[in-house]
């Protein structure tokens, strides 16, 4: 015989695990996100345009 709250209590415990681990994975997703938003920024200059989407293409300097 299974107790309810014992039941009860595994499942609250899952719950909790599952959202511990989807913090953690939104916050190294929002890590990712805060670092493309500095890519060519003012502190991060753009290091060149291409001129022709061409295979070998050279950026313009």
């Amino acid at each position: 015989m299974e107790i309810e709250g014992s039941k009860d209590a595994l499942l609250n415990n899952s719950v909790k695990v599952a959202v511990d681990t989807a913090k953690k994975t939104l916050e190294a997703l929002k890590s990712h996100l805060n670092s493309l938003g500095t890519v060519g920024d003012s502190t991060n200059k753009v290091v060149g345009e291409v001129t022709s989407q061409q295979s070998g293409a050279v950026a313009d300097t």
